[in-house]
């Protein structure tokens, strides 16, 4: 029997980032791992996975190689799980390639390994009991610059939130109470004027005005 197992690479850096998925990023630790899902039609038995190697895709011929065989239990149709591998780091960046070797506990059953494009999310099938894919590894200087834009937009945001918090300020306990001060001084006008048609309304500019004329306005 053949089944369809979908594999992706993932990962998350330690410390303080150590619950995000996040980008790796060159001399610093991380911790990495695979998700396999089940996207064939039949439920596999126990998998293997081993001979995991990684390093840079091309250039230095550093190859980081895990001697540890993982178990995977059974994965149903449709089912996922995950198997996180070791924490470990690099001094190389750019782009990286990551392989293994997976193998059902029945010789008879092949595997047909599936990847993931990150990008478009399109799947295309790989080879049978092996799989590659690649990730990429962020250089210092691209990390440094990376946080440097994120906090200066963060403070961009942070400022722009702060001035339309203080417009808001200004126009309610500053522009409204005037507003509603010189309403109010104009009902208490008009009110008079009714009580008083004959008498005398002083404007701001210190002429004065009949309260009849005041009325017609």
């Amino acid at each position: 029997m053949q089944h369809r197992i979908q594999i992706e690479f993932i990962s998350r850096r330690k410390g303080i980032f150590q619950f995000l998925q996040g980008d790796i990023v060159q001399s610093e630790p991380f911790k990495y791992g695979f998700r396999f899902t089940n996207i064939g039609n039949n439920p596999t038995k126990r998998i293997q996975v081993s001979e995991i190697k990684w390093g840079p895709a091309g250039g230095p011929n550093i190859i980081a190689e895990v001697a540890k065989s993982y178990c995977l239990d059974v994965l149903n149709p449709r089912e996922k799980k995950e198997i996180w591998v070791e924490t470990s780091g690099t001094y190389a960046h750019g782009l990286h390639k990551v392989q293994l070797r997976i193998k059902s506990e029945v010789d008879e059953d092949k595997i047909q390994t599936v990847q993931k494009d990150p990008f478009s999310e399109e799947i295309s099938d790989y080879g049978i009991n092996v799989w590659m894919n690649f990730f990429f590894i962020y250089s210092k200087t691209e990390s440094e610059q990376r946080s440097g834009n994120l906090i200066m937009q963060w403070l961009a945001t942070m400022a722009t939130i702060i001035t339309v918090l203080n417009f808001y300020y200004f126009i309610k306990y500053q522009i409204v109470p005037e507003m509603r001060k010189d309403i109010l001084v104009e009902r208490r006008v008009i009110e008079n004027c009714k009580i008083n048609p004959n008498g005398d309304v002083w404007m701001d500019d210190g002429s004065s005005m009949k309260c009849a004329d005041y009325l017609k306005r």
